[in-house]
Parts: C-alpha cells; sequence; structure tokens
C-alpha cells in the first residue's frame, strides 16, 4: 500500500456503516523532516543527506515511508536500512515474482479464490450470498434486486453477518452485522452501531453493484477473544518457492483495537505483532508508525497480555499458506491472510501484491535479503524461459496456418 494512505483514516458513513476510500494527504516533506529531527535529535541536514540516499538507493523509499518505519533512526545502520523497500521497489518485486497477470483474478476476486480453495478442501469462510445487480442466473445464493438485498438482511437466521466487496482490498467496504431489528428498520453492527435498511442497500447498490459478498461471521479461538473480543485478528504469511517447493518467508500478526471490527493496521489504533516464524510466538507489540510508534504489552482495550503468547493453533495456520503455495504455484510469492479459530485455522484471503509495509515495520528490518534475492534471481530466469517457450508456441501456431493457407491453395489450382 502507499504510505500516503496509510497514515490516514477511511471515514466512515454513518448511514453506510463502511467506508469506501481512504483519503489522500498533501504532504510537507520539509514539515516531516523537521518532526523526525526533534524526535530523533539528529541536526535536520543529517537528515535530508540519510533520506536522499535512501530515495535513490535499491529500495527506492518515500518520505514517508522514511518516517514511518523509523529509518531516521541511529539504531540501525545505514547499510541495514538499504535493506528496506518503498512502494516502488515493492511493485517491482511482485511483477517479477509473480510475472503471469494471467493469474491475478484468483487472488483479486473473493469469490473465485474461496472456491479454488474450498474445493482442494481448504477451510474458508462460508458464502452465504452475493449481491450483485448487472449480472447471473437466477440462483439461491445471488441477490439480484435491492428488494432480494432487504428481504436477506431481514432474515434472523443469517446472522452475524461479515460483507465484503468482491473485488475489494484492505477493508475497504467491509461490515460486520450483528443482526436485524425489524421494529426500527436498522441493522445491527457488531461495533454497537444501527444503520437504516434502505441506506445501507442504496450504498451497496451504488458503490458495489458488481458484487459484494456476504458471509457467515467467524468467531476467533478462545483466546483471541480474550485478547481483543469477537474480532478475528489475521496472521499475514508471506510464502515463496524456493526449488519448486514453498517456503514461509515472513509472518506478522494484526491484531484489531479499539472501534475497529477489521485488523488492518491502517486502521488507527489497530496492532502488529512481530512473530518467531517457527513457533508463532510474540516477540514485540506496535501501535502507531513513524514518531508515534508505541511499544505495548498488553492489549489497550482489555488489557490482556499479547507480547510472549503463541498464536493459536500456529502449525495450523502455517500448513494452510504452505499447502495454499502449492495450490497457485504460478503466483510463487503470496501474501496470505490466515485466521486461529476453534480447532484449527481459517483461510481469509490472499494477496498477489502483499502489503511489504507491515512486515518491514514489524521486524524492523527490510525484505532485500539474501532469501529473496536469489528467490528473484530464479523467476527472471523462470520468466524468460517461460517467454520463449511462449515466442516458440507462436511461430509454432503462424506457421502451421500459412502450411494449411498453401496446401489449400495448391489444391485449388490443381
Amino acid at each position: 500500500m502507499a504510505l500516503a494512505a496509510s497514515t490516514s483514516l477511511a471515514t466512515p458513513h454513518a448511514a453506510l456503516g463502511f467506508d469506501v476510500e481512504r483519503p489522500a494527504i498533501d504532504p510537507d516533506p520539509a514539515a516531516m523532516l523537521r518532526r523526525m529531527s526533534a524526535a530523533c535529535g539528529r541536526p535536520y541536514r543529517d537528515l535530508v543527506k540519510e533520506f536522499a540516499s535512501l530515495a535513490l538507493g535499491p529500495g527506492r523509499i518515500s518520505i514517508f515511508e522514511y518516517e514511518a518505519l523509523r529509518l531516521y533512526d541511529q539504531s540501525l545502520g545505514l547499510a541495514a536500512k538499504r535493506g528496506f523497500v518503498g512502494a516502488e521497489v515493492a511493485a517491482r518485486i511482485w511483477s517479477v515474482a509473480n510475472f503471469r497477470p494471467d493469474y491475478y483474478a484468483l487472488a483479486e476476486i473473493k469469490v473465485a479464490a474461496n472456491g479454488l480453495f474450498a474445493a482442494h478442501g481448504f477451510p474458508t469462510a462460508e458464502r452465504l450470498a452475493l449481491f450483485r445487480l448487472d449480472a447471473g442466473m437466477p440462483s439461491s445464493q445471488l441477490l439480484h434486486s435491492r428488494d432480494e438485498l432487504r428481504a436477506f438482511l431481514a432474515r434472523a437466521d443469517h446472522y452475524p453477518l461479515f460483507g465484503k466487496p468482491m473485488d475489494g482490498l484492505q477493508s475497504l467496504g467491509a461490515v460486520s452485522l450483528d443482526g436485524y431489528d425489524a421494529v426500527s428498520g436498522r441493522l445491527l453492527t457488531a461495533d454497537g452501531r444501527a444503520l437504516p435498511l434502505d441506506a445501507f442497500v442504496e450504498g451497496l447498490a451504488k458503490h458495489y453493484p458488481a458484487g459484494y459478498v456476504f458471509q457467515k461471521r467467524l468467531s476467533p479461538h478462545r483466546d483471541v477473544r480474550r485478547i481483543c473480543g469477537d474480532r478475528l485478528a489475521t496472521v499475514r504469511l508471506i510464502t515463496i518457492l524456493a526449488d519448486g517447493e514453498p517456503i514461509l518467508l515472513r509472518s506478522t500478526w494484526k491484531i484489531p483495537a479499539g472501534g475497529n471490527v477489521a485488523d488492518n493496521f491502517w486502521r488507527k489504533g489497530n496492532l502488529l505483532g512481530q512473530l518467531e516464524p517457527e513457533t508463532g510466538r510474540v516477540q514485540r507489540v506496535l501501535r502507531g508508525v513513524g514518531v508515534g510508534l508505541e511499544e505495548l504489552t498488553h492489549h489497550p482495550d482489555t488489557g490482556a497480555p499479547i507480547q510472549g503468547m503463541v498464536v493459536p493453533n500456529w502449525r495450523d495456520v502455517t500448513r494452510l499458506a504452505i499447502e495454499g503455495a502449492r495450490v497457485v504455484k504460478d503466483l510463487p510469492l503470496i501474501g496470505w491472510d490466515i485466521a486461529s479459530v476453534e480447532g484449527g485455522a481459517v483461510m481469509i484471503e490472499l494477496n498477489h501484491n502483499p502489503d511489504f509495509l507491515l512486515t518491514q515495520l514489524a521486524d524492523g528490518r527490510g525484505m532485500l535479503d539474501d532469501v529473496l534475492g536469489t528467490f528473484l534471481a530464479a523467476r527472471r530466469r523462470d520468466a524468460e524461459r517461460w517467454r520463449r517457450e511462449n515466442a516458440r508456441g507462436e511461430r509454432r501456431r503462424r506457421f502451421a496456418v500459412l502450411h494449411s493457407l498453401l496446401k489449400g491453395a495448391r489444391s485449388a489450382l490443381r
């Protein structure tokens, strides 16, 4: 994600109950550098020089990323700082690793991804309905009109519900619903609001006419509920292929806090947990970015300890990511969001363009290391081989067409 967006907040519409965009902010690099200088005690000119080195270096760090990742801090040497990547380089890494864009829809369209993994035996969230106005055949799970959507939301047996856009990202458009009050005609949200049903329906029809998914809301493992209540706290696991076999590259725990239903870290107040890859033990917990970053040991809402605990069912969580990577080997770099639940883990979604800022912030180290470098070098070779084979196949097809035409011409002249 772009850091400019990561430091801003979406504003939910009071009637809709969900946010549809994240407002941009107008940066002032000089003011940002003055703020960093005051926070770390380093001269302004030293920060300008160091930032210029990182902005032009291998990671192409932006001023937002320089602050958010606290790269102005002297606890890291310049060599270590040059291992961090910004959004520009992250996008290049994704395109090198996942050079087959024809597979992107598997990650971007949630219905497609859930169907694929459910067919392979993976536990996924149960889909109850899809709202779409402009396409599809009659179906018990397809809501074709506003009236069908209203009728669906008025049924008590559907709750609790979780809704999200079919092709959404970063939890924009997501809503968690506890029930429907028929007397007042309002939907009751997990964070205690009451939304007018008609306004909610019109909001979905306006912003997501091409697809909005309703799922049975999942409840997290009891140890997670003790920490943050009945909200999923997903683990972001990044997998890559090494010699054709998936391995776990990095892992980070996203923990909701405050009034947030979704665990995305850009939402103000949410937490990040740095994890020990082998065990899933929380090594440190962060809130905020840049000069506002704090290290916590307990959840700010419940007071429950987080640092030192182990993510429940860690073996199940990591197994889903590794086995999932086997299913989509043509996307060998994946960021998985997986939730720990009673009795195991559930696959929530996959991302072919995982946010490296979260991982780097949690771990306090950059993505550019020998493991990733070796992987990317292999992917460049794979891409070149794939293009050559495709080119040969295309030439063979053209020759076959010409041969057929010439053969037909000769027959016509006889």
